[in-house]
C-alpha cells in the first residue's frame, strides 16, 4: 500500500492490523522510494537537507536565483524576461469587455513598475520598465507643458515624458488596421488620438507614437528604440548590480524564485531534459517566446541545483522516485506483490505514475486499485497530474470502476452547487453524489466583500 504522507500510511496500517488482522507493507511514496534503492545497491541514499524542508527548500532556490540574476553574461536575457516577459500578456483585442480586460490585469497583480508605479496596461508596463532598464528618465502621466484643459476636457496628461529630451510617448490600443479592441468606442477613441496629434503640432512638441500591434508582433521595444535614437535619446543601460537592486527592490526576485521553485518541481516530476521539453512545445507566438525567454534563464539555474546534488552526493524526491522506477523496470529490485492499493490517487505525479507502473509490469496479474476523488484534486502545483486518474485505464490497462456515491461531509444544497460549479470543467469525472444530510434552506451563500474592511 502506497500512501502520500506518514500520517496517512500509520492510519491504513493501523485500520488493516485491527479490522483484518494481516501484516501489509505500508509505505509512502517516499519511503518506497528508499526502500527499493537501498535494497538494489545495499547502501541507503542520502537526501539533500534543503528539499527535505519546504522553507529552506524556497531559501536555497532563492539563493540560486539571486546567484544567476547577477551573473553578467546573462544581463541581457534576465533584461529581456523582466521587461518582455515576467508579467503573462494577453493582447486587449482578445477581450469582449473593459470589465474583463481589468479582471486579467488585477488577476496577475497590479502593473507595476520598477519604477514602483502602478501603470494602467501590461503594454504600458514594458513600454516603463523598458525605459527605466535603458537609463532613460521618463515622468509617468505627466501634466503636458501647455494648458489644454477645457469645459468638456481635463488637462492632458501623456503616457510618458522623457524631461532630458522633451519627448512625450503615446501608446495607441490600435491594430494595423486602426481599429480599437471591441470594448472600446472606437470612433471617440480614435477622434481622441487624431485630437493628441493635432495638440503636438500646434504646439510643435516632439510625440513618439507606439501601438498595441507591435507588442503582438513582437517589435514593440526594438521600434522604440529606433524612434527614440533617431531623435538623439542615447541608451545608458543599468549595470548588472543597478539592474539586481530594481528587480530586488520591487519584488520581482523573489517572485521569480518561487515560479523557479514550482516549476522546478514540475519539471524534475515529468523525467525529461530541457532540450525534450523546449522540442515538446509548440510555437504560438508570445507565449512561446515567453516559455523560452523563462528558460534561458531557468537552465542555469536548474544546472547549479543539479551540480549541488551531484557534487554532495544526494539526491532529491524527485530522483528517488525515477531511480527506484527504473531499478523496478530492470530486475534490480523484485517483490513479488500479488496486490497493489495507493490512496489520494487524484495527487498522482507523472513520476510517481510510472513507479507504478514499473511495478504492474515487474508483478505480472497484479492487482491494482486506486482510491481518490478527482474533484479533490488540489496539488497540481506540486506535480500532481488529474489526466492519470480520468485517463486511467490508457495508463494502468483494464479498469473497473467502483463508485463511492455516498457522502456525510454535506447537505444537498451544498452538493446541488458545489457539483453543478466543478463539472463545468470538462475534463471532470461526472459523478452524482447522495447526501445522508438534507435541508430545506440556503446553505450557500455569495457575496462580495468591501475591499477596504474585507467585510
Amino acid at each position: 500500500i502506497l500512501a502520500f504522507n506518514r500520517n496517512a500510511k500509520e492510519e491504513i496500517s493501523e485500520r488493516i492490523q485491527a479490522r483484518l488482522g494481516v501484516q501489509v507493507d505500508v509505505h509512502t511514496f517516499h519511503s518506497f522510494g528508499l526502500n527499493v534503492i537501498a535494497k538494489a545497491h545495499e547502501r541507503k541514499p542520502s537526501l539533500a537537507q534543503f528539499v527535505e524542508d519546504q522553507y529552506q527548500y524556497l531559501q536555497y532556490i532563492n539563493q540560486v536565483v539571486v546567484r544567476v540574476i547577477k551573473n553578467p553574461e546573462l544581463a541581457d536575457e534576465v533584461a529581456e524576461y523582466f521587461i518582455e516577459h515576467f508579467r503573462p500578456y494577453k493582447d486587449a483585442f482578445d477581450f469582449k469587455s473593459l470589465g474583463e480586460y481589468y479582471e486579467f490585469i488585477n488577476s496577475n497583480k497590479k502593473s507595476i513598475t520598477l519604477k514602483g508605479e502602478v501603470v494602467k496596461s501590461l503594454e504600458e508596463l514594458v513600454l516603463a520598465n523598458y525605459l527605466y532598464v535603458n537609463g532613460i528618465s521618463y515622468v509617468y502621466e505627466a501634466r503636458y507643458e501647455f494648458d489644454t484643459a477645457t469645459t468638456l476636457r481635463r488637462q492632458y496628461k501623456p503616457d510618458f515624458y522623457l524631461p532630458n529630451y522633451g519627448i512625450y510617448i503615446e501608446h495607441f490600443a490600435l491594430d494595423k488596421n486602426n481599429h480599437t479592441p471591441p470594448f472600446i468606442d472606437e470612433v471617440e477613441y480614435v477622434a481622441s488620438v487624431e485630437w493628441k496629434r493635432k495638440i503636438h503640432s500646434k504646439n510643435n512638441t516632439t510625440l513618439v507614437e507606439t501601438y498595441s500591434h507591435e507588442k503582438r508582433d513582437g517589435i514593440l521595444t526594438s521600434n522604440l528604440r529606433e524612434k527614440l535614437e533617431s531623435r538623439g535619446v542615447e541608451f545608458n543601460p543599468l549595470d548588472d548590480g543597478q539592474l539586481f537592486d530594481s528587480l530586488n527592490k520591487c519584488g520581482y526576485v523573489s517572485e521569480f524564485a518561487k515560479i523557479c521553485a514550482t516549476f522546478l518541481n514540475l519539471f524534475k516530476g515529468r523525467d525529461i531534459s530541457l532540450e525534450e521539453f523546449k522540442a515538446s512545445l509548440v510555437d504560438d507566438g508570445d507565449q512561446y517566446e515567453r516559455v523560452i525567454s523563462f528558460l534561458n534563464i531557468f537552465a542555469p539555474i536548474y544546472e547549479i541545483y543539479q551540480s549541488q546534488l551531484r557534487s554532495s552526493g544526494e539526491i532529491d524526491f524527485h530522483d528517488m522516485i525515477h531511480e527506484a522506477s527504473h531499478l523496478i523496470a530492470n530486475a534490480r529490485f523484485t517483490s513479488g506483490y500479488k496486490f497493489l492499493l495507493v490512496d489520494e490517487f487524484q495527487d498522482i505525479s507523472v513520476g510517481r505514475g510510472r513507479l507504478l507502473q514499473s511495478i504492474q509490469k515487474a508483478n505480472p496479474g497484479l492487482k491494482f486499485l486506486a482510491v481518490g476523488d478527482d474533484w479533490q484534486s488540489i496539488y497540481r502545483f506540486s506535480g500532481s497530474d488529474i489526466g492519470l486518474m480520468t485517463n486511467f485505464e490508457q495508463y494502468f490497462g483494464f479498469t473497473k470502476h467502483l463508485l463511492l456515491s455516498e457522502t456525510f461531509r454535506f447537505n444537498n444544497r451544498v452538493e446541488s452547487v458545489a457539483s453543478k460549479f466543478i463539472q463545468v470543467n470538462p475534463a471532470q469525472i461526472k459523478k452524482s453524489i447522495v447526501t445522508l444530510k438534507s435541508s430545506n434552506q440556503p446553505e450557500v451563500i455569495l457575496f462580495s466583500p468591501n475591499k477596504k474592511t474585507g467585510k
